[in-house]
Order: structure tokens, then sequence, then C-alpha cells
């Protein structure tokens, strides 16, 4: 795999791990672990292109191409496709929020609430039915984060 926008035959992903589908029905997020990047794949057209990350390894929070990652390894999309979840499995072991609207990714780290984890970095995540909560795993570990205030407490 490399890294390409464009059309079927023309992107290209590195090492994709996690894929949701958008609620339009018209995408979908690809969590493009080798490029460092958050990918969109257009269904009609079969276009991909970069929704967020700039392909360097870090975790800046920033708007679009202008954050960074580590190792995007799941993605999950809100009910309503507003915001979508990270699991940004690195050594520094983040969930990252992007704003489905505004592009702006920020980050979720449950570590700054007081929850120390197993010391194993989420792997996968989901969104609950209304939207209003997002579950992470963590090796022996469900995480609940309350969407609007990004805190996290143990389920």
């Amino acid at each position: 795999g490399a890294f390409a926008e464009g059309v079927v035959g023309v992107g290209a992903l590195k090492n994709p791990e996690g894929v949701a589908a958008l609620p339009n029905g018209r995408g979908l997020l690809v969590a493009d672990r080798g490029n460092r990047r958050i990918r969109v794949v257009t269904l009609d057209s079969g276009f991909l292109s970069t929704l967020a990350g700039s392909g360097d390894d870090g975790d800046q929070d920033g708007t679009g191409t202008r954050a960074t990652f580590s190792s995007p390894a799941s993605v999950a999309v809100s009910p309503g496709g507003g915001v979508a979840i990270v699991c940004d499995e690195a050594e520094r072991g983040r969930l990252r929020q992007i704003s489905l609207t505004t592009y702006e990714v920020t980050t979720l780290s449950y570590r700054e609430f007081g929850l120390a984890g197993s010391g194993i970095f989420p792997t996968a995540v989901a969104f609950s039915p209304d939207g209003e909560s997002a579950y992470a795993l963590e090796r022996n570990l469900v995480l609940g984060i309350d969407v609007r205030t990004g805190c996290a407490k143990l389920v």
C-alpha cells in the first residue's frame, strides 16, 4: 500500500484497519493506519480523499490535514453523522474525536480523567444508538465516553 487520492485504481490505502459507514449512505470513513490519516470513500464515484491527518506521526489536534495521528486503527460514526471517534493506538493511546461538519480533531484522553486503564490502548469504538455516548475497548475494560463533554468512565 501507499498514499494516493483519487478514483478506484488511483486512490491508495496503506494498512487500513477500521471502516465505518456514514449515515447518509454516501460514503465510508477508513482508518488508514499506515498513512496516519482518516480517509473518506465516496461511494457513488469511488473517490478516495483525506478527511483528517497530515500523514506525519503525532497527536496534534487541529482542523483536517493540520491534525496528526500516530496509528489510527478503529473508527465509528455517530448515528446522526455529526461526529466520528477514532482509536489512535500507538504508544500514546488516544481516543480522537472528529467533527464531521468542521473537520476539527480533538483528543479525548481518558487518562486525563483519572482512568489509568490497563496499560493497553483503545482498540475498538462504537456509539450508542442515540449518539450521546461512545464506548471504547481497552483490553479487559470498557470505557464509556460522554460525547458532549469528552468525559470518560469505566462501564
